[in-house]
């Protein structure tokens, strides 16, 4: 039976990627063995992207590069050694493993890499990298700073969001109890109102 994320054809993302050249978020590999944990890491580091085993990188004539499908082994055992790798990486990556182009001879394989939510991500051994300009560079102490102060400032953000929110509810809920009073007090004193016109009626009706 045909898995979710086994495709006997090219997929439309993965051709839109193929026409691109390797860049931030785009990354190629002829065989999975050229896989690596720091390619996991040095894209969770940036804004994620996607690795593309199975295809070579050409250019066109005009210089461009462009990657193209020559296919690869593909087994369970890859596929969990990929997955294995990327789980090896510290915080743990969680990355989407889907086979391509089985129907054609030159399956490959898309490896999905969601930006880090728990920056800066390092290998196993300690190597920090993060993807710039189609490469792995290692990251140095500033530039480390800055992955550390953005982390912060996003749970900032998301903590005063979540207190301006709660906040919110609160006095929401001091309007709605402070409305209801108001009604009650009013009710009371219609109330109060009528029954002093009634024993004003009464009382001239028995005077």
């Amino acid at each position: 039976m045909k898995q979710l994320n086994e495709y006997k054809q090219l997929t439309a993302e993965t051709n839109r990627l193929l026409r691109r050249q390797e860049g931030r978020d785009v990354d190629f590999k002829v065989k999975s063995d050229g896989v690596k944990a720091e390619d996991f890491v040095a894209l969770a580091n940036a804004r994620g992207g996607s690795i593309l085993v199975g295809v070579e990188e050409r250019k066109d004539k005009n210089g461009k590069q462009y990657g193209v499908v020559v296919g690869c082994s593909i087994s369970d055992q890859i596929r969990q050694g990929l997955i294995s790798t990327a789980a090896s990486c510290r915080p743990s990556i969680d990355i989407a493993v889907r086979i391509e182009n089985l129907g054609t001879g030159k399956p490959i394989y898309r490896i999905d890499v969601p930006e880090g939510k728990e920056k800066p991500y390092s290998t196993n051994a300690g190597l920090y990298k993060i993807r710039a300009e189609g490469q792995n560079i290692a990251i140095d102490p500033p530039l480390m700073k800055a992955i550390i102060l953005e982390r912060e400032a996003d749970e900032f953000v998301a903590r005063f969001k979540a207190a301006a929110d709660e906040l919110l509810k609160q006095i929401n809920q001091v309007h709605k109890d402070l409305d209801k009073q108001i009604r009650r007090v009013e009710r009371a004193a219609r109330d109060a109102e009528k029954a002093a016109v009634d024993a004003g009626l009464w009382a001239a009706a028995v005077g």
